[in-house]
């Protein structure tokens, strides 16, 4: 069942009684999950963990991906990080993850939106960081900006290994436009969280799991 803003049901004929699951994001709000679990099984999809009565959740192995950013940054030497980022929650959770790395030191750029303008409006700032330093995108758009801005600047991010975006590592796009990409492919995702929550509703969930978590997958290559 899809669920429009606000938790209400969709407008096409469906009874309460015949919901059996139900699928929502990370940013519902924890008294909307709690009224969706008296319903049926519910399933939240990333977010931090949630611990309520017949309610189940996919979550995001965030610290494997922040090592794996750093990973590639420390390789190809670059041992200072930026992550820039326009959610809180993530810059949270990823600044978290990153300091408990070794041999990585990292700063936080707050932009207001998940778009290329405004990958491109901060590179004035990013341009101010030393040439060893990486960035981390929180976002494909954002790094696809701050590479074009670069670029008109003179600097291929991508050829200088200074570039990761936190991003689907399968979307053609980012990857034929040559950006490191570190992340879960969103269709992994969303069949995993439905054999999860069918194994809830048949009652084949014998461990009683709570939470599965997906491991990221990176695309370091340019895709030509």
């Amino acid at each position: 069942v899809i669920f429009r803003k606000g938790g209400i049901f969709p407008s096409f004929n469906i009874s309460q009684d015949a919901v059996r699951g139900i699928v929502v994001s990370s940013i519902t709000p924890l008294d909307e999950v709690q009224r969706y679990a008296r319903l049926a099984p519910t399933l939240i999809l990333g977010g931090h963990n949630v611990s309520m009565p017949d309610v189940y959740q996919i979550t995001y192995n965030i610290g494997k991906r922040a090592e794996l950013a750093a990973k590639y940054f420390l390789d190809n030497g670059k041992e200072r990080i930026v992550f820039v980022s326009h959610d809180e929650e993530e810059i949270a959770e990823y600044s978290a993850a990153l300091k408990k790395l070794r041999h990585i030191t990292f700063s936080v750029l707050n932009v207001a939106a998940p778009t290329m303008e405004c990958g491109r409006e901060c590179v004035a700032q990013l341009a101010e960081f030393p040439s060893s330093t990486g960035i981390m995108a929180g976002d494909d758009a954002i790094a696809v900006g701050i590479v074009d801005a670069f670029l008109k600047r003179g600097h291929d991010l991508r050829e200088e290994k200074r570039i990761v975006a936190l991003a689907n590592p399968r979307f053609p796009f980012t990857r034929q436009y040559g950006i490191p990409v570190v992340g879960s492919d969103p269709w992994g995702i969303g069949r995993t969280a439905a054999e999860f929550l069918c194994t809830v509703i048949k009652g084949e969930n014998p461990e009683k799991r709570r939470s599965i978590t997906i491991e990221p997958e990176i695309s370091w290559e340019y895709e030509k």
